[in-house]
């Protein structure tokens, strides 16, 4: 009798701790699954009607704007973008008003921050409150970063939220956990051209990176994902050229082109929500999608994304009549997919005579057909795009 009230004592015993390890386990793992709040900025700095169209057609896939506020140029020139406040209130989402101080040497001061903020109209017409501060600031620096922001929330009204962009290489600072005390949530920037064989976003360092934020940040914080691509040059000695980032993509200059890839994107995010930082609040797109933004996703991409379509690429090749010149035809791309495509490397002709404009050139295969061949150039078609590729005489 002794020896079965012993073992049912155990019992229970043992079902107390498993059921005590369980909860503390669901209460304190690091990851769990969930739904990855999704926000999106707003890097626009002149607001043109297709900056509205997009704005309105996004606002039901997203949770928050956070837009260009005000700019530090490194000349020295204070620029503030022509915000349609009307249409982003009228969204009823929440507003993250974003400064950006584009110099480095010297770091800027909380005068300069406070100037380039309390005189911008988010803050001066619309009290906006809600504060980003999108700083290059060194790692090695990173206390002075934590003293300019104690230094602002003393000649800044009591409600002021503040958010700001980190770096990878800040999460290498023994002073970053404690400037992560200073915001409401910092923002890990996931895009960069670090290594030109890397591309704008590498998903291995990205998830590193994440482990490292949802370890060190005494906040819940967001990651920012890119949209966006980027042409980009160096120089023999290796130092930057130049950088081609929203003007008309062009064809006929060098430079090395650079795209962030939506299914690889869309990928990762769903890795995350299967297995979620407890930490991570969320995910904020650079940039909104805009028709007349060349180097960026379509909406049509950014939308199928958001709403977890399946993303696919598919196009068809068009032969247009002349309708001056009897026998000739132009030929184009057209891309019918809802992801950028890669140009198809041939596309064979019904015509012997023709040519190709770039990046094809015409050739003909061992059987003397014509055909258009893609020259040796990395550039996507972006979706209900046409692009103009050759002609072909009949």
């Amino acid at each position: 009798m002794f020896i079965r009230t012993a073992i049912k004592t155990l019992f229970f015993k043992l079902i107390q701790i498993w059921t005590f390890l369980l909860i503390f386990c669901l209460t304190f793992s690091s990851h769990y699954n969930k739904t990855v709040h999704q926000q999106a900025y707003i890097w626009q700095k002149k607001w043109l009607k297709t900056l509205d169209i997009s704005i309105k057609q996004s606002s039901p896939y997203i949770e928050a704007w956070h837009f260009l506020a005000g700019e530090y140029e490194p000349e020295g020139i204070i620029r503030y973008p022509n915000i349609n406040f009307k249409l982003l209130k009228k969204t009823s989402l929440p507003l993250i008003a974003v400064y950006r101080f584009d110099r480095l040497h010297p770091l800027p001061s909380s005068k300069e921050l406070l100037n380039l903020i309390q005189n911008s109209p988010a803050f001066k017409e619309f009290h906006i409150h809600s504060i980003e501060l999108d700083l290059d600031w060194p790692s090695l620096k990173l206390m002075a970063y934590v003293t300019l922001i104690r230094e602002l929330r003393r000649q800044l009204p009591n409600d002021i939220r503040f958010y700001f962009t980190a770096l990878p290489d800040w999460l290498n600072s023994a002073s970053f956990p404690q400037l992560t005390e200073q915001a409401e949530a910092p923002i890990l920037q996931l895009h960069a051209i670090e290594n030109p064989k890397e591309g704008i976003f590498n998903e291995k360092k990205a998830q590193v990176y994440i482990n490292q934020m949802n370890r060190l940040s005494k906040k819940p914080f967001y990651i920012a994902l890119p949209t966006y691509g980027l042409k980009v040059n160096w120089l023999p000695s290796g130092n930057l050229a130049f950088i081609a980032g929203e003007n008309k993509t062009a064809l006929n200059y060098a430079g090395h082109e650079f795209y962030s890839d939506p299914i690889l994107l869309s990928r990762f995010v769903a890795k995350l929500e299967l297995n979620t930082p407890r930490k991570l609040k969320g995910l904020i797109w650079f940039r909104l999608p805009v028709s007349n933004d060349q180097r960026n996703w379509s909406l049509k991409t950014w939308k199928a994304l958001l709403t977890k379509e399946r993303l696919y690429s598919s196009y068809i090749i068009l032969f247009n009549k002349d309708k001056n010149l009897a026998h000739i035809f132009t030929i184009e791309i057209l891309n019918t997919g809802n992801t950028p495509l890669s140009l198809p490397k041939k596309i064979n002709l019904t015509c012997s005579i023709g040519d190709g404009f770039f990046p094809y050139t015409i050739t003909n295969d061992n059987n003397d057909n014509a055909m258009l061949i893609l020259t040796n150039f990395p550039y996507l078609l972006n979706t209900d795009t046409r692009l103009q590729v050759g002609w072909m005489r009949c």
